[in-house]
């Protein structure tokens, strides 16, 4: 209660309704310091049927639909490198934190920023999403093929390579040349 009478922002990924219990959720704070912003982060938000569910960064991947398109299309799901649901929470909260502070700016009070990580999650989903709403396609899982076909990773003898063939196909047909292997890609043809 002391720190939060300067504090302009208070981050917290209790359960929900833990903070309130102790007097300590936004309308508690609020009282102290009107201008304070409460970010709590979990993993289904303050509300809802989920509120009370635990989870994980797996978790969250797989019910926010990252799993279902990450992997090849014959093979099981995959959960994304690293903790990209946790990640991508992260980085939603810290937007959320910039529009409060914006916010404040022209009303002068605080706010609470209620982030669900598996929303998040949801919404970095943006091609398939728009495909669904505005085409009725249901994104399926395509390997290291981009959703639209622009670039895929292969393998190579010594790792792997990313080919984007979206905006740089003179490099590829230049590096494909200098080994021999260019055939008719030279042909102008090619380039549109």
């Amino acid at each position: 209660r002391r720190l939060v009478k300067t504090a302009d922002v208070v981050v917290e990924s209790y359960q929900p309704g833990y903070m309130g219990a102790l007097g300590l959720g936004y309308a508690g704070l609020s009282q102290i310091n009107p201008r304070m912003i409460l970010v709590s982060i979990t993993h289904f938000g303050q509300s809802g049927p989920y509120r009370d569910f635990q989870s994980c960064d797996m978790v969250a991947s797989a019910l926010g639909g990252q799993m279902s398109l990450c992997g090849e299309p014959q093979l099981p799901s995959l959960k994304p490198f690293a903790n990209q649901a946790y990640s991508s929470a992260c980085l939603f909260a810290a937007n959320g934190v910039l529009l409060a502070l914006w916010q404040r700016h022209t009303s002068g009070r605080g706010q609470h920023v209620d982030i669900s990580i598996q929303e998040c999650v949801a919404a970095t989903l943006d091609h398939a999403l728009v495909r669904y709403f505005y085409q009725g396609e249901v994104a399926q899982r395509q390997g290291s093929l981009h959703w639209n076909s622009a670039f895929r990773i292969f393998p190579c003898r010594d790792g792997y390579i990313l080919l984007s063939l979206f905006q740089h196909w003179e490099t590829l047909v230049e590096w494909l040349d200098d080994e021999a292997m260019a055939e008719d890609l030279l042909d102008k043809k090619w380039r549109d």
